[in-house]
């Protein structure tokens, strides 16, 4: 997969902080797990809340990773949980202020499925043969006011496909893709850095009044290539069994003729 990560006038309102992070296997044994996307946001922000996005990030990373034994939405469940943790502790020492501020997109990435969670008011998006799809718009979750002692409380799971693109936006940025770049995507033949780059620069002026994160995670025919050979490794073997038996029954009955009428 390849990720564009864009941070759209970041100084422009200082009492909102937005950042994102993209996880990668480190070693070998991660791999059976996937790639790991975060995009978060707080608003009404504080100077004591710097770190906040940092640390949660970190702690659901090392969460995700550290059991290789399980599978990717189990690994994911773990790592959220391990957030509501962090969240409710932070909170019992009277860290409050990130309540009903805190915007949350965790995306998780492995072969052609994608387990996700979002909290608070984000655009998840899915672009596939030229049109969009709200793919997070029957959570359970859309409210800013965490449910209980529970922060994150749903997992939704998919399939994907080559080709596919992924789209995270934070909230206040979402006119401005809407209005001026949502249409121009789809008539994106050849989607990289440069041509990205140069729509967003040719948009420059009716971004003047947006801020926030543009993240999309464009699916790459390459990731499936392992995964589809499980499949046909295992047919080619048994048409040649098939053959090799036809083979065997045919030298017998010669063999079994030679004998009776030698």
């Amino acid at each position: 997969m390849q990720v564009f990560d864009y941070h759209l006038n970041p100084k422009l309102r200082k009492d909102i902080n937005f950042k994102s992070f993209y996880f990668k296997p480190e070693i070998k044994e991660e791999e059976k797990l996937g790639s790991l996307c975060i995009v978060g946001e707080l608003t009404n922000f504080l100077s004591k809340d710097k770190k906040l996005l940092d640390q949660l990030a970190e702690k659901i990373r090392q969460t995700f990773y550290s059991n290789l034994n399980i599978i990717p939405k189990k690994a994911l469940n773990r790592a959220l949980d391990s957030a509501n943790q962090y969240l409710n502790s932070i909170t019992e020492k009277d860290h409050q202020t990130w309540l009903g501020n805190l915007h949350l997109t965790v995306i998780n990435v492995k072969d052609d499925a994608i387990n996700f969670s979002k909290s608070g008011n984000m655009r998840l998006l899915l672009l596939r043969n030229s049109e969009y799809i709200d793919i997070a718009e029957n959570l359970e979750f859309q409210n800013n006011e965490p449910e209980g002692e529970k922060y994150f409380t749903n997992i939704a799971t998919g399939q994907i496909v080559p080709e596919d693109k992924i789209i995270i936006i934070t909230q206040h940025l979402n006119g401005f893709f809407e209005t001026y770049l949502s249409n121009h995507l789809l008539g994106l033949e050849n989607f990289s850095h440069k041509n990205l780059d140069k729509l967003i620069k040719q948009k420059k002026e009716e971004m003047e009044e947006s801020c926030g994160v543009l993240f999309i995670i464009l699916i790459k025919t390459k990731h499936f290539k392992k995964h589809l050979l499980k499949y046909l490794f295992p047919t080619f073997k048994i048409k040649l069994k098939k053959e090799i038996i036809l083979v065997i029954a045919f030298l017998l009955i010669l063999l079994f003729s030679y004998l009776m009428f030698r």
